[in-house]
């Protein structure tokens, strides 16, 4: 065969694949990068919200829930990366200090801040996901784990959104004008509250940190 028809065979060729595959590559591409945007803006969205969901467990101690040296070493990551996010907070700092007193010590300030503020009430704001869930049509590119997990994540917020709108409840009755029996019944609910809020907090975070960073 005439070495130019040979070479001009295999251009042809390779020219007819290349443009076979094109769609090919470029859809890949294009689907590897989609799927890095949209997991990197899932990843931010959950560690912002785990954020505020340890703010608020902090919040909602030592009243409903416990303060102690457990607590405290929970937080202590959480409170240094808030700090790196959001400079000048020095939560991270003022946690420490708790951390080097002892257990007796901490139980003294624990006891004192709950004698002070007896009757804290606090307005608690449901969580959303605005960006996974103006995304969830694109799920369907990640693997089943990733989604499973997910899932898993969203179905606890649900939960816990709906305590926040069992406390929102108690806590609107405690302005209503009720006998004091029926107030001490309130004011036992919205505590009760308050504390599975607090647990559901601490699950949440657990599990949002292991599916960001496993």
């Amino acid at each position: 065969m005439d070495e130019k028809l040979y070479y001009l065979l295999i251009g042809t060729f390779l020219g007819w694949l290349l443009g076979l595959l094109s769609p090919v590559i470029s859809s890949f591409i294009s689907r590897s990068y989609q799927k890095s945007e949209i997991k990197t803006g899932i990843y931010n969205e959950l560690n912002e919200v785990k954020l505020r969901m340890v703010m608020v467990v902090n919040v909602l101690s030592p009243c409903f829930t416990p303060l102690c040296r457990e607590h405290l070493m929970w937080s202590q990551p959480h409170l240094e990366e808030y700090d790196r996010l959001y400079p000048g907070s020095n939560l991270a700092e003022r946690n420490k200090k708790f951390l080097e007193l002892n257990d007796d010590q901490i139980n003294t300030i624990a006891a004192k801040e709950i004698s002070e503020e007896r009757e804290r009430r606090h307005h608690i704001k449901a969580y959303s996901l605005p960006f996974l869930e103006s995304h969830t049509g694109s799920l369907a590119i990640f693997d089943a784990e990733f989604q499973r997990r997910l899932i898993e994540i969203r179905t606890q917020i649900s939960f816990l959104n709906e305590e926040i709108s069992q406390s929102r409840f108690y806590f609107e009755k405690t302005f209503d004008n009720i006998s004091l029996e029926n107030y001490k019944i309130i004011d036992h609910n919205l505590s009760e509250s308050y504390r599975n809020i607090a647990k559901l907090l601490r699950r949440l975070v657990d599990n949002i940190d292991k599916f960001i960073d496993p």
